[in-house]
């Protein structure tokens, strides 16, 4: 019998690197077979696996920043497979989202340094995958941004002009190409 797939969602984005296929029934059917492809080529380029008759099949360990291409057919003994949404070729798309840039931490001016110029050098080490970095500077000790995230580029320094004699507290986040932050020191709220 006719059925038709449910989620994820015909083209839906940011899907976990561990999800799920889900569809309807389909009347007479005595096993579900799935294919997951990343081909867009309206085909079943890896194979057909069976659910054992689940309208559901969990999937782990897709890669991050990919687009996969997913279909679904109802087998019986005998008869030629029905395909999910009435045609083989209609295959759905979703995309897991890009891997955050890796763990990174700040390097200078240390936590609690006292006696700093009025300009100094913010550092931090690299963070892999990461295309630029953003850095906040703050006088206000409640480890959040209540300032501005400045732009550093791909640099992994900024020099801050400061006043004398002012207590400031500061925070770095990378982005990479799929606009995902990672925190200096493994925290939003791990300002210096």
């Amino acid at each position: 019998g006719a059925f038709v797939k449910a989620a994820p969602a015909n083209g839906a984005g940011l899907q976990s690197t561990s999800t799920s296929l889900s569809w309807s029934a389909s009347a007479g059917v005595a096993d579900y077979e799935y294919c997951l492809d990343t081909t867009n080529n309206a085909a079943c380029d890896t194979a057909w696996l069976s659910t054992s008759g689940a309208q559901a099949i969990a999937i782990g360990g897709l890669n991050p920043g990919t687009t996969y291409y997913w279909q679904i057919r109802g087998t019986s003994p005998g008869a030629p497979p029905t395909y999910a949404n009435g045609v083989s070729t209609d295959f759905w798309s979703f995309t897991t989202p890009v891997a955050p840039p890796g763990s990174f931490g700040k390097s200078a001016p240390a936590n609690g340094a006292v006696g700093q110029a009025n300009t100094p050098p913010l550092t931090w080490n690299a963070s892999a995958g990461a295309t630029s970095y953003e850095y906040c500077v703050d006088t206000v000790n409640n480890n959040i941004c209540d300032s501005t995230w400045s732009s550093a580029g791909s640099a992994l320094n900024a020099v801050f002009n400061g006043a004398v004699g002012t207590t400031y507290y500061w925070q770095v986040r990378a982005t990479n190409a799929g606009s995902t932050l990672t925190y200096a020191d493994g925290a939003p709220g791990s300002f210096w």
